[in-house]
């Protein structure tokens, strides 16, 4: 690859930060681009500001390794899949991805995804209990000057397994 300003030889360095790379193309004539990982949403409320280093340097400031925890949460796993998947991919420090970031990111987004979870069970309760009772016992439950809960059908599908050995399963439920 060649610069484009001086035509000289172009060197790639990079630097990581959990997952996110950022690339610098240098020349010998000391041309530089650079090229660096998109930030996160304000809602994390990490100052945008390139000359803020000590901000830039945590994981939680790149989207690329927010998104990857997110999936990798959405998909059962914790912290020690993590850093399995991520080598697997060959991404750049993905030994350290799971001790180091996965833990600080999931704090992060963890209270913006309760807050999530709250208000759509909220929602949902809300829509169940208007289906489920007249307008006026909804109207009062609303106003909370019902003197008793109304009552909703519900149901779940969990259960956790107790294991006593490598091979029983003494689950008081029957899981």
């Amino acid at each position: 690859m060649q610069c484009k300003i001086c035509s000289s030889d172009i060197k790639m360095a990079h630097s990581t930060v959990a997952l996110a790379t950022t690339l610098t193309f240098i020349c010998r004539n000391n041309h530089r681009s650079t090229v660096e990982p998109d930030p996160c949403p304000s809602y994390f409320d990490k100052a945008t500001d390139a000359s803020s280093n000590r901000v830039r340097e945590r994981a939680t400031w790149y989207e690329t390794n927010v998104s990857f925890v997110l999936g990798i949460l959405a998909s059962g796993c914790g912290g020690t899949e993590s850093s399995t998947i991520a080598s697997f991919m060959g991404l750049p420090g993905a030994q350290y991805f799971g001790n180091n970031h996965f833990a600080e990111i999931e704090d992060q987004i963890g209270t913006h995804l309760r807050a999530v979870a709250d208000e759509t069970m909220d929602d949902a309760l809300k829509l169940e209990v208007k289906m489920s009772v007249s307008k006026n016992t909804y109207t009062k439950w609303r106003s909370n000057t019902l003197p008793t809960l109304p009552e909703v059908a519900a149901s779940y599908d969990m259960g956790w397994q107790k294991r006593s050995s490598g091979r029983t399963y003494n689950s008081v439920s029957g899981h």
